[in-house]
């Protein structure tokens, strides 16, 4: 056996074999290992005072399931003496023990930290912005990131892939936690252990490279945070602070509203403001000449300062639910502009621009509302050639402008991620929310499709692209079967089927059907009665998720047609169907018994 902290050398080490990558010890898993380091140090015959593991698992949540910590606190608890009152000490100082261990943790820990190479230092210490136990989406902090500029150009590769691949590392060293993945694969949340983020927030204010203010700090270490260059604000924004030198500005759970001056933020490259409110952004906003990343996401912002348009190294702009409308123009001046979401709360009505000769180093455009006016006059914006698009996200009248929309995606040839949303509308007459019947086959880069609205049928096979790894379709209202077209997919991975996507009420996989499908999610599919496997379909599906489909029945054998399903969960199901399953009962759980766990 072959154990390493770095997933790189033990892929080197022998790549024909599988790796076993540790995951954080769970309550009972945690327990054990603390029950035995400190039973074996006390060279204890039996088990541990009845007391002990009440308050042992209270000290346990500290350490987040990490064996370092855990072992450390066994070796710190073995050199007490057995009593309660010891015991509930270390349980009040358990977080400074930890931190002050240097033997035994911080040192540990801190070795990881002196490997990474140069371009990963920058981006683990970045962690110590966020609060602790955050949630960190993985697309926010990439684009943070790279609006730090510590992402190294590597040839023509665009900079949010070598960001990403750095996470990656980082995970693969340790040094980050996987919180949730998307159904390819890739990060979607991550997180750091509190004693790590502990190291980055110690490492990272040693060099001044960044600091935080909590609600509790005090008027005297305002001069030493004025000395960052980079603030995270957990509770407040003093007005006092001197920010001259300041780069970075993140809030997080701000207790009042906030109004930021541009004046005194001249040289910030990254101001993250979602979840604060703010009632009116600086209309000197456009003074911030460096400005390259503006996050307003949930500020509840009603109007954008004209003086945005001054912002030329702005790289990613954030709208999401804000309240801003219509479409401000000044935007599609932004010629650095490379991520712009728009808000869904309120639908921005969408204004073109004078010309056709901006926005062309877009790779992400998402929220956009077409409306029925969108289009109206001589000039589209729907005809600018963004030839760097590698994902579009809006909805709105698809119908009313199909010929406009069409020419738009299919112009949108390193297209990656697309998303259509058809909202009601009236054509002759008619009140409809079709999505139109296009053509996908040249989007040779396209692997992910999402479609929301009526489908009067499945498209034809041959107008989907050939590498299209991930398909969701949402109140499509299809009378036939789309599994009969969708199962000759070859390289489909990721299959979706939500809310009536399909209105008969049988469903079939063929022998051969489906051949890399590895996720499968059927959910309010109300109307579907029986779903038929046979021998062979789905040969690879590791996952399947079923919601709300209260008349579905699986036949003539259930399950035991894919012997390579390894999680199958179940919700808003008949109470005794899902009773039977989770005891392991019924006439039926023959066929599923190979699915675990559930």
């Amino acid at each position: 056996m072959f154990t390493t902290r770095f997933k790189d050398v033990a892929l080197h080490a022998d790549p024909r074999s599988s790796l076993h990558e540790l995951s954080l010890l769970d309550d009972a898993d945690s327990w054990e290992l603390l029950s035995r380091k400190v039973s074996l140090e006390w060279n204890a015959v039996t088990s541990l005072p009845p007391w002990s593991e009440e308050i042992g698992k209270q000290i346990l949540r500290k350490c987040g399931g990490l064996p370092l910590a855990i072992v450390a606190l066994g070796g710190l608890l073995s050199r007490r003496e057995p009593s309660y009152g010891e015991w509930l000490k270390v349980l009040q100082s358990v977080h400074w023990q930890l931190t002050q261990d240097h033997v035994q943790c911080a040192d540990i820990l801190a070795l990881s930290y002196f490997d990474l190479p140069f371009y990963l230092k920058p981006c683990f210490l970045y962690f110590g912005l966020f609060p602790e136990d955050f949630e960190i989406s993985a697309s926010r902090l990439i684009l943070l990131w790279v609006a730090e500029g510590f992402v190294q150009p590597r040839g023509q590769e665009p900079l949010e892939d070598v960001a990403e691949d750095y996470l990656e590392e980082l995970v693969g060293r340790s040094m980050v936690q996987v919180a949730t993945r998307k159904s390819n694969g890739r990060i979607k949340t991550c997180r750091v252990h509190d004693l790590l983020r502990e190291l980055a927030i110690t490492r990272a204010k040693e060099d001044r490279f960044l600091d935080i203010i909590h609600d509790e700090t005090k008027i005297s270490s305002m001069r030493t945070i004025a000395r960052a260059r980079r603030l995270a604000a957990h509770f407040n924004v003093p007005s006092s602070l001197n920010t001259g030198k300041l780069r970075t500005l993140l809030c997080f759970d701000l207790n009042e509203p906030i109004h930021i001056e541009a004046k005194r933020f001249k040289l910030l490259r990254v101001l993250d403001l979602e979840g604060a409110y703010i009632a009116k952004l600086d209309s000197a906003i456009g003074k911030l000449v460096h400005l390259r990343y503006l996050g307003l996401r949930g500020t509840w912002l009603k109007n954008l300062p004209s003086s945005v348009r001054y912002l030329y190294n702005l790289q990613t702009l954030d709208l999401r639910d804000t309240l801003i409308n219509p479409f401000p123009p000044v935007i599609s001046r932004l010629q650095h502009l490379r991520h712009l979401y728009f808000s869904e709360v309120q639908p921005m009505i969408l204004i073109p621009p004078v010309t056709t000769n901006y926005l062309q180093n877009l790779q992400t455009l998402k929220g956009l509302y077409i409306s029925d006016d969108s289009l109206s006059g001589k000039e589209h914006c729907l005809d600018i050639k963004l030839t760097e698009l590698r994902e579009l996200d809006f909805h709105g009248h698809l119908c009313t402008h199909q010929q406009h929309l069409e020419k738009w995606i299919l112009n949108s040839k390193g297209l990656e991620r697309l998303k259509l949303r058809a909202r009601r509308t009236k054509v002759d007459d008619i009140t409809t929310t079709a999505i139109p019947q296009w053509d996908f086959s040249s989007l040779t880069h396209l692997y992910k499709l999402h479609l929301s609205g009526f489908m009067p049928k499945m498209f034809d096979i041959q107008c989907f692209p050939t590498n299209l790894a991930e398909l969701s379709l949402t109140g499509s209202l299809m009378m036939e079967d789309p599994l009969e077209k969708l199962e000759k997919l070859k390289s489909l991975r990721v299959l979706k089927l939500k809310q009536s996507a399909y209105v008969g009420k049988e469903m079939t996989c063929s022998s051969g059907g489906f051949p890399q499908l590895q996720f499968l999610k059927l959910s309010f599919m109300y109307s579907v009665e029986q779903w038929k496997i046979e021998e062979g379909a789905m040969c690879n599906l590791r996952r399947l998720e079923i919601v709300d489909c209260k008349r579905l029945k699986i036949i003539p054998r259930g399950l035991w047609p894919v012997p390579s399903l390894r999680e199958l969960k179940m919700g808003f199901m008949p109470g005794d169907a899902q009773l039977k399953i989770q005891e392991r009962q019924g006439e039926n759980w023959y066929k599923i018994e190979q699915v675990l766990p559930i």
